[in-house]
């Protein structure tokens, strides 16, 4: 729930976090019921509220700032979150630079739109090509078992 007062998204909270924004929604989801409450943002408000609650409760050690010192929280405020891509092995890449197929997983997506769109192209000749091949493949089956027959 802090990251989602920091403003982040289920899949960008899941991206810092390495699990899945499905784990990361149900969680939330967890969380929104606990709290009694019907939806995020007013989780987050019931969330803040709990923890102003808390500290009216105790009161500042000696050394600490009075509430007025301390800077302005924002609670929408986007934290950054560091994108990591994993370099392309060599052997994995065309000649223009562009790897072959992208790759597996829940990296998050850092090429230019011009590599997206080539990647996608080449995954549209791949399933376009494997298609023909079954379909080549039960025509032959097919042949064959008229061929055994005669």
């Amino acid at each position: 729930m802090e990251l989602v007062k920091q403003g982040l998204t289920s899949k960008e909270i899941a991206r810092a976090l390495g699990i899945s924004h499905r784990t990361v929604d149900q969680h939330i989801a967890a969380a929104i019921e606990n709290l009694g409450v019907t939806n995020r943002l007013a989780a987050v408000t019931r969330l803040h509220e709990m923890e102003q609650e808390e500290r009216a409760k105790s009161p500042p050690p000696p050394f600490m700032l009075s509430y007025k010192d301390r800077p302005a929280v924002h609670l929408f405020e986007p934290a950054p979150v560091e994108e990591v891509k994993a370099p392309v092995p060599e052997a994995e890449q065309s000649a223009e630079g562009i790897p072959i197929l992208p790759p597996i997983g829940g990296s998050a997506n850092t090429y230019p739109s011009r590599v997206r769109l080539t990647l996608i192209a080449r995954i549209a000749v791949l399933s376009i090509m494997l298609i023909c091949l079954a379909i080549v493949s039960i025509l032959a089956v097919m042949e064959l078992a008229n061929w055994i027959d005669w």
